[in-house]
């Protein structure tokens, strides 16, 4: 008798780890375990549906269709993919809009400062079309518009008094010529950034 309780015990518990296991997985593939897509920090959602993210001198909201990749540790780079499902199940040309944090001395040239960081790849061909300053939430910002190998590439660079920030934009699933395509999600990534 005591073999018998013994097993239904264990296949009861067997059972039910199985249906825990069962709902954390359909939960994750619906949507329900969000903050594990935005591995590196917390994420809070506006009434609005915008996603919030903060990281090493800024904070980003972006809407909440986006998916957004957050690095663990430092918090200084971060990726948004404003049609990230349309991408996901297709080859369909989509954005993705990174942006990596540097740290930076006011002192330094802002123009010295993105022609080095621009120019640190020997192997690419650079050329400048025209730069333009524009308003960043915080801080001061110039866009960058020219040729990287051949490809018109806008870069957005936001600066604080110890940080820089290099925006860059890009089409995946696509070899296009440039990023052009990706204006709009630039512009909404923009008009909710806000650098300290």
């Amino acid at each position: 008798m005591k073999k018998q309780s013994w097993g239904g015990l264990l296949l009861l518990v067997l059972i039910v780890v199985a249906l825990a296991g069962g709902i954390f997985l359909v939960c994750r593939h619906f949507g329900g375990a969000a903050a594990s897509e935005h591995a590196g920090g917390p994420v809070t959602a506006t009434a609005g549906g915008t996603q919030m993210f903060s990281g090493d001198g800024y904070s980003l909201g972006v809407p909440a269709d986006w998916h957004v990749e957050q690095d663990g540790a430092g918090k200084d780079m971060i990726a948004a993919y404003p049609d990230y499902r349309a991408a996901a199940s297709s080859s369909t040309a989509t954005c993705k809009i990174e942006m990596s944090v540097f740290p930076y001395a006011s002192s330094t040239s802002v123009a010295d400062w993105i022609s080095g960081r621009i120019g640190a790849d020997p192997s690419l061909v650079v050329t400048e079309q025209s730069s333009e300053d524009i308003a960043i939430n915080g801080g001061s910002g110039v866009k960058w518009n020219g040729l990287i190998d051949g490809a018109p590439t806008t870069l957005v660079y936001a600066f604080s008094s110890d940080h820089a920030y290099e925006i860059a934009p890009s089409v995946i699933n696509e070899a296009s010529a440039g990023n052009a395509p990706c204006t709009a999600a630039l512009e909404t990534f923009l008009s909710q950034l806000t650098i300290q």
